[in-house]
């Protein structure tokens, strides 16, 4: 859908009680400008989050990140290279 840049999800009312989930999907091939106007808009956003929701983000051009959140002492992400193939398996270990 190339006109909406949010899709939302509503579960079914018996997984109500569980935390909310948001999984921020930035694209970082764009022209350093944009990218402030992307921080300034993330940032806006994520002050919305409650404070008991899980959070994933992934960034991507190149290569893929999907970056681990939570351990500020030592931060991780998974990279994945755009020109290789994997195997599903492979991903989830």
């Amino acid at each position: 859908m190339p006109d909406f840049t949010t899709i939302e999800y509503i579960l079914p009312s018996t997984t109500q009680s569980l935390k909310p989930i948001f999984i921020l999907l930035v694209d970082t091939a764009v022209p350093s400008d944009e990218l402030a106007q992307l921080k300034d808009s993330l940032q806006q956003s994520i002050s919305f989050i409650p404070p008991d929701a899980h959070v994933g983000l992934i960034t991507y051009g190149k290569m893929a990140f999907v970056h681990e959140l939570g351990f500020s002492d030592c931060p991780r992400a998974y990279v994945f290279r755009g020109d290789k193939e994997q195997a599903p398996k492979e991903i989830q270990d």
